[in-house]
C-alpha cells in the first residue's frame, strides 16, 4: 500500500510538472515580441511586415545563406504613450532602391506607427507597384519629405491632376 501511494505521488508531481511545462510554453509564446521589419527578396520586392521575433530570425538566417535576401529589424522609441518604429538608417534599403520593382505591406505592418517616412521610396527607379499602401499607418508621421523623389516609372497615386510631389 506504501509502495501504491509513492507511484501515485510520483504521477502527480509528473502531471504538475507537465502541466507548469506547458503553461510556461504559452505564455512565452504569448510574450514573444513583434518587431517592424523590411525584407527585401530575391524578387525585387521590398516586403513590410509587422512579425514576431521568431519568424524575423528565421528569415536572417535565410538572409546568411541567400546574398539576394536583406532583412532590417526596426527599433522602437515611446512618445506620448505610443510606441513609434524607426529605422537606424532612414532607409536602409536605400542601396537597392534602383532594383525594387514592387514594393508590399503586409495588413499586419498597420499595427506599426512611424513617425518618419522621409525618402521611403525615394530613387526607386524600377518600382511599378505598391501594394497594400493601406496598412501604411501614417496616424502618427510628422515627416514625409521626399518620399516619392526620382520616381520614373511609378504613376504616383494614380492621379492625371498630381503634378509635383517633389518635396512629399
Amino acid at each position: 500500500m506504501n509502495y501504491a501511494i509513492r507511484i501515485s505521488q510520483c504521477s502527480v508531481r509528473v502531471i504538475i510538472l507537465l502541466f507548469l511545462t506547458f503553461v510556461t510554453m504559452l505564455q512565452a509564446k504569448a510574450a514573444e515580441t513583434n518587431y517592424g521589419v523590411a525584407v527585401l527578396n530575391e524578387k525585387n520586392e521590398l516586403v513590410f511586415s509587422y512579425a514576431p521575433d521568431s519568424r524575423i530570425s528565421s528569415i536572417e538566417n535565410l538572409a546568411k545563406i541567400d546574398s539576394r535576401i536583406h532583412v532590417w529589424r526596426a527599433k522602437t522609441t515611446k512618445k506620448n504613450g505610443s510606441t513609434y518604429f524607426y529605422f537606424d538608417d532612414l532607409r536602409p534599403w536605400k542601396d537597392y532602391a534602383g532594383q525594387i520593382e514592387r514594393v508590399v505591406f503586409n495588413n499586419d505592418f498597420s499595427a506599426t506607427l512611424w513617425g518618419q517616412l522621409s525618402y521611403w521610396f525615394a530613387d526607386m527607379t524600377s518600382l511599378t507597384e505598391i501594394e497594400g499602401i493601406e496598412y501604411l499607418n501614417t496616424s502618427g508621421t510628422s515627416l514625409m519629405l521626399y518620399m516619392f523623389q526620382e520616381l520614373q516609372k511609378f504613376e504616383v497615386f494614380g492621379s492625371q491632376f498630381v503634378r509635383y510631389i517633389h518635396t512629399m
